[in-house]
């Protein structure tokens, strides 16, 4: 029976591959293409929050529907003794599969999709 059910789970896997619904959401990426270093936050909870250095990504799980990033550089978190804040900021929504590049310094910055 174990064997048969198995089987079953398995073929519907397969099917659902070649139908192209396997797996969770695909990710949405943020690309720092900047000299700095770049702060990203999924805007709608989710809990997507990455410091990215020069030249690298990050990535997120995807989400139906798409989220709102916000990037920013010269990022000062909420703490003791600190004045929290940032530099510059960009603002873009990303679909699953999509990538945002964030291009220019320190002082301003923008989002954009990767084509």
């Amino acid at each position: 029976m174990k064997a048969r059910i198995f089987a079953h789970a398995a073929a519907l896997a397969g099917a659902a591959t070649l139908a192209g619904l396997a797996g969770p959401a695909a990710a949405y990426c943020v690309t720092n293409q900047t000299a700095v270093s770049v702060h990203a936050v999924a805007l709608d909870g989710s809990g997507f929050e990455a410091d990215i250095a020069p030249g690298r990504d990050a990535c997120a799980p995807g989400k139906a529907g798409g989220t709102h990033v916000l990037a920013v550089t010269g990022y000062v978190p909420v703490a003791a003794n600190r004045r929290p804040g940032w530099q510059a900021e960009c603002r873009i929504r990303l679909e699953a599969d999509a990538r945002a590049l964030v291009r220019g310094d320190a002082r301003r910055i923008t989002c954009t999709l990767a084509k």
